[in-house]
């Protein structure tokens, strides 16, 4: 028991021990470990490194926050959030995007990876909803399309 404790309270104190998602978010959303380690994983690492290269190709104003277990936070000057991109899913890296709603209609988030949806949100915000398992799944022209029009819309 003893020894137990013992290195329980080194993983307490050790930089990142018991929240490596704090000091190298990066790494760690990179390393698949927020998944369950049960049945197969369908998206991999260089998804992930390539949606988030995408994102802040086509919206440089947009910061990347990794420092969080599950999710990489999509922030914007001001403390708005345009989305996130949630990582602890085996099925795929699902991209949650806030948009004003009436913003976006089903024909214009078709090729936005899989089950692509827009699920309407309680204030004048709607949220844009997919999953990405491959890049290939994402039209990278929609995409930063609609990035870019969601960003303005929010800025406002």
């Amino acid at each position: 028991m003893a020894a137990y404790l013992k290195m329980i309270g080194k993983e307490g104190t050790a930089a990142g021990g018991a929240e490596p998602w704090k000091t190298d978010g990066r790494k760690w959303h990179l390393s698949q470990k927020s998944m369950s380690p049960r049945g197969r994983k369908r998206w991999g690492p260089q998804t992930l490194a390539e949606l988030a290269g995408r994102i802040a190709k086509a919206v440089p104003q947009v910061k990347l926050d990794w420092g969080h277990k599950i999710r990489v936070e999509l922030g914007m000057d001001g403390g708005a959030s345009l989305g996130k991109l949630v990582t602890n899913s085996r099925e795929g890296i699902k991209v949650e995007l806030r948009c004003p709603r009436g913003l976006l209609t089903p024909t214009r988030i078709e090729r936005l990876g899989l089950r692509p949806q827009i699920v309407p949100g309680r204030g004048a915000y709607d949220t844009l909803r997919f999953f990405v398992r491959d890049i290939s799944d994402v039209d990278n022209k929609r995409l930063t399309e609609v990035l870019r029009e969601c960003r303005v819309a929010l800025a406002r």
